[in-house]
């Protein structure tokens, strides 16, 4: 019986992988839309929590170094004036990152961020790889985001999970961490250009 329950958990991975929808949008406008922030080099991880049980529900990243971005894995989010490649979105303005939240913040869930300072050096090893990271399939959302975590510096001892509220305590457990709720309670969430 556990060797059929492991097949079983197994073939659904692997379906599950082979369903990530990797955007692409073109590099011309990957390149307009670069972002670059006056805000010190920082990554923010954000997670939507569940506002009756407490528990984690999905996970993305906000990445600040020579250009800031969002990494969404296995998300929903998606606005025509954020070219997406992989699961990068491209042009992250704060007003934009700040949509983000509020787009993930409803009665049934809130937005935790907590965001950790970086040095440059780390900032850019992060960005290359929330990059290189590519379309992660659909329920791998804090899988994809703890390992890109993980090659860098100050990270390194995190370990991977696929449970947000998991990396979650993970992360609060880093020093100099500051931690913002994003709560709102209405339902119908309409992006710009949608």
């Amino acid at each position: 019986m556990r060797a059929l329950t492991r097949c079983f958990a197994i073939g659904v991975l692997i379906l599950l992988a082979a369903c990530a929808e990797d955007a692409r949008a073109p590099f011309e406008d990957i390149a307009r839309a670069r972002h670059v922030s006056q805000d010190t080099p920082h990554m923010m991880l954000i997670t939507m929590v569940s506002s009756r049980t407490g528990s984690g529900a999905h996970t993305a990243l906000v990445v600040n170094a020579s250009e800031q971005v969002i990494f969404d894995p296995a998300g929903t989010f998606s606005v025509s004036a954020l070219p997406e490649r992989g699961d990068v979105h491209y042009g992250a303005t704060t007003r934009w990152v700040e949509l983000f939240l509020s787009y993930h913040s409803r009665r049934e869930f809130y937005a935790h961020t907590q965001r950790v300072e970086l040095s440059r050096a780390d900032a850019e090893l992060l960005l290359a790889r929330v990059k290189a990271a590519g379309a992660q399939p659909k329920a791998f959302c804090t899988l994809g985001t703890s390992r890109v975590l993980q090659g860098v510096p100050g990270f390194t001892h995190l370990r991977q999970t696929w449970f947000p509220e998991n990396l979650r305590k993970q992360m609060s457990q880093i020093p100099g961490v500051i931690d913002r709720y994003i709560r709102e309670t209405d339902e119908d969430k309409a992006l710009p250009g949608q």
